[in-house]
C-alpha cells in the first residue's frame, strides 16, 4: 500500500511540475552540439510488475524502484562522428529483495560515422546488453521468457554509396552473439546488400539480398538462409506512404527445414493526420530466440496510433500479434500492446508513463504479463571543446 501511495504521489508531483512549466520557455540545449561533447543522463522510475519471474503457474508481483545513470562522450561533426557510452540499472525490489542489485542491467555502445567524401558513408555500430529479463533481447517476437541472466553483443559495420542522384548502394555485416544462463549460446552472422533507385517522384524501388548464418554452442549444425527480395515504396498521398518487400528464403543445413523455401515478406502503410499518425505493419520472416538452438519462423502484425491531444504531450498505442513456430519449442502466440505517454517538461527533462500487456499461449500453457512504469528522464548534451 505504501508503494501505491508513493507512486500516486509521484504522479501528482510530476503533473504539478508539468503544469508549472507549460507557460515557461524551455531551457537548456535545443540541438545536439558539434565538436567534443559529453552527454550525461539520469532516469528514475517506479515500476509495477505483476509477474516478475515470468511464470505461468506462480506469478508474483512486485514494485521496483529503478535508477539509471548514463554517460556518452565523443566527437560529433558532419563528416566524422565517434561516440561511446554506457549506462546501468540499479533496482530495488519491495517484496523479492533478493532480486535487488546495483547493476541488474548493463549497457554499452559505440557509434562511428565517417564521410570520406560526400557520396560515401561508412559506419560502425556496437551495442552490448546484459540483463536478467531476456525478453528484452527478442522484442520482434513478443515472447515472454523466464527471468535469468542473458547477454547480447551486436557489431555492425556498414557502408552506403550514392551512385547518382537517384541510385544508391548499401552493404552491412552484423555479428550477433547471445548468451543465456542455463541455455544455448547463439551466434548469428548477417550480410545485407541493397540497391535502391528513385523510380519516379512518388516511387522508389530496391533489390536486396540477405545471408543469415546461425550457429549454436555445442552443435555442429549450421543453418544458412539466402533471401533475395524486391521492395517498392509509394507515396500514395502527401500524408500516406505504402512500403512492400518480399521474396523467397532458401533454407539449407537446417535439421528440420533443410532444402525448403520459406516466404519473406514485409508490408507497412502509414498515414499522418494533423494531430495524429497511424500505421499498420506485417512481417513474415525468421528470428533467433535467445537461449534456444537454431532459428524460428516468425509472423507478426503490429499497429501504431500516435496522437498529440495537447501541445507536446504524445500518446502512443502499439498493439501487436506475434507467432513463432517451426523451432525446438512448440508454436507460441503472443497478443499484447504498449500504451505510453510522453511529455517533455523542457528540452532536457521529460516524464513518461508506460503500460505493457502480453498474453502468451504455448501448447495450452497461458501466461499474462502486465508492467506499469512511471519515469522521469534527464539528458543534457554539453560541448566541452570546439
Amino acid at each position: 500500500m505504501n508503494r501505491v501511495l508513493a507512486m500516486l504521489a509521484m504522479v501528482v508531483a510530476l503533473l504539478t511540475s508539468v503544469a508549472s512549466v507549460r507557460a515557461q520557455p524551455a531551457e537548456g540545449p535545443r540541438t545536439s552540439p558539434t565538436g567534443w561533447v559529453v552527454t550525461p543522463s539520469f532516469s528514475v522510475a517506479e515500476e509495477y510488475d505483476d509477474n516478475v519471474f515470468v511464470s505461468s503457474t506462480n506469478p508474483q508481483n512486485d514494485f521496483i524502484t529503478r535508477f539509471t545513470p548514463g554517460l556518452q562522450l565523443g566527437y560529433r561533426s558532419e563528416p566524422f562522428t565517434l561516440l561511446v557510452g554506457g549506462s546501468f540499472d540499479a533496482e530495488i525490489y519491495a517484496k523479492n529483495t533478493e532480486l535487488s542489485d546495483v547493476a541488474n542491467r548493463k549497457r554499452a555502445g559505440l557509434t562511428f560515422k565517417y564521410l570520406p567524401y560526400r557520396l560515401l558513408t561508412l559506419g560502425l555500430d556496437v551495442t552490448y546488453l546484459e540483463t536478467n529479463t531476456p525478453s528484452e533481447l527478442v522484442p520482434t517476437t513478443g515472447l515472454q521468457i523466464g527471468r535469468t541472466k542473458a547477454t547480447e553483443l551486436n557489431v555492425t559495420p556498414s557502408a552506403t554509396y550514392q551512385l547518382t542522384a537517384i541510385d544508391a548502394l548499401s552493404a552491412s555485416y552484423s555479428y550477433i552473439f547471445d548468451t543465456f544462463e542455463g541455455g544455448t549460446d547463439n551466434t548469428t552472422q548477417r550480410v545485407k546488400l541493397g540497391y535502391t533507385r528513385q523510380l519516379t517522384a512518388l516511387d522508389a524501388g530496391a533489390i536486396n539480398y540477405r545471408l543469415h548464418v546461425f550457429e549454436n554452442e555445442g552443435s555442429s549444425v549450421t543453418t544458412i538462409t539466402n533471401t533475395p527480395t524486391l521492395a517498392w515504396t509509394r507515396q500514395l498521398t502527401p500524408n500516406t506512404v505504402l512500403a512492400l518487400e518480399g521474396g523467397p528464403r532458401f533454407v539449407t543445413d537446417d535439421p528440420v527445414n533443410s532444402g525448403s523455401i520459406k516466404p519473406e515478406a514485409h508490408g507497412r502503410i502509414e498515414h499522418t493526420f494533423q494531430w495524429a499518425k497511424v500505421a499498420l505493419d506485417y512481417v513474415r520472416s525468421e528470428a533467433v530466440v535467445v537461449g534456444r538452438p537454431g532459428k524460428v519462423e516468425l509472423e507478426s502484425a503490429t499497429g501504431l496510433v500516435e496522437v498529440e491531444p495537447v501541445k507536446l504531450l504524445k500518446i502512443r498505442f502499439e498493439p501487436g500479434y506475434y507467432r513463432t513456430f517451426e523451432g525446438v519449442d512448440p508454436t507460441a502466440k503472443v497478443y499484447g500492446f504498449l500504451l505510453s505517454a510522453l511529455y517533455p517538461i523542457n528540452s532536457w527533462l521529460s516524464t513518461r508513463l508506460n503500460y505493457r500487456f502480453a498474453h502468451q499461449d504455448q501448447s495450452g500453457d497461458t501466461l499474462n504479463h502486465n508492467i506499469v512504469t512511471l519515469s522521469l528522464d534527464a539528458i543534457y548534451p554539453l560541448r566541452i571543446l570546439p
